[in-house]
């Protein structure tokens, strides 16, 4: 009998898609169409009492991507509504990345 090993197929990858509400309003001028890409790479720091340190935006991390795209504004309440695709898979990848673009999430943390 023959072992045969699985390999993903590069041509089906999963894409991981997800739709955050964020602080202000992502103008027009701040991005050439309501599309943008963010290319911060993501590391952990120190912190006293976690024990694998926290994540964070840093040069010295590993690669991440992000592609970001407005769906909805709401100049009145000073928010947006993104859909995020993510490449990478960093934790907190899409917290950060936003974060780091600044346009924090909005909502209750677990």
């Amino acid at each position: 009998m023959r072992r045969c090993k699985m390999e993903p197929s590069k041509a089906r990858r999963i894409s991981k898609v997800y739709r955050a509400l964020v602080a202000g309003v992502i103008e027009r001028d701040e991005v050439k169409s309501f599309l943008f890409v963010i290319k911060q790479p993501i590391g952990t720091m120190h912190y006293p009492g976690v024990a694998k340190g926290l994540f964070v935006a840093s040069s010295s991390g590993k690669p991440a991507l992000s592609k970001v795209q407005v769906l909805e504004r709401d100049v009145q309440r000073n928010q947006a509504v993104v859909q995020v695709e993510i490449h990478s898979g960093r934790p907190h990848q899409i917290r950060i990345h936003l974060a780091f673009a600044g346009h924090p999430l909005i909502g209750k943390f677990m």
